[in-house]
């Protein structure tokens, strides 16, 4: 690679991170495993706001998979849910995955859609997991 495709590549890299760093969807990338490999600051900071630890259980370097896996609580059932959605885009069964549910965070109660897509590029098959507020909870 020449060092202006390099310089280019670097640029193009830098413009698509700060891109994803300021839509409002809260976005993560997952490798195939379930692996959260890259968060927004949308999602960095719910993950923040939603927990004791300053958010790391819900970003890089955690299996996203088992956090859903381990739910107990009220949300039990549409963790489950994304869970498995999430397994069937992974897997090829579904080309992507979309879900409704609601959310009760020490701050909000809302509604909230998360969407499951993939996509892959020259390292290799990459999971997408949005979530978007849709409304408040009545």
């Amino acid at each position: 690679m020449n060092v202006n495709a390099w310089h280019d590549q670097r640029k193009s890299d830098r413009l698509a991170k700060e891109a994803m760093a300021s839509v409002s969807p809260r976005i993560a990338i997952l490798d195939l495993q379930g692996n959260i490999v890259m968060v927004n600051q949308a999602w960095r900071e719910m993950a923040f706001s939603n927990s004791n630890d300053g958010g790391k259980y819900l970003c890089e370097g955690v299996n996203y998979l088992s956090i859903c896996d381990q739910v107990s609580s009220f949300d039990k059932v549409f963790s489950k849910a994304m869970a498995n959605g999430i397994r069937d885009v992974i897997s090829n069964i579904q080309a992507d995955f979309s879900l409704k549910y609601p959310c009760y965070t020490p701050k909000e109660k809302r509604w909230f859609t998360a969407h499951v897509t993939s996509y892959s590029n020259v390292d290799g098959r990459y999971v997408i997991v949005h979530h978007e507020s849709i409304g408040e909870l009545e």
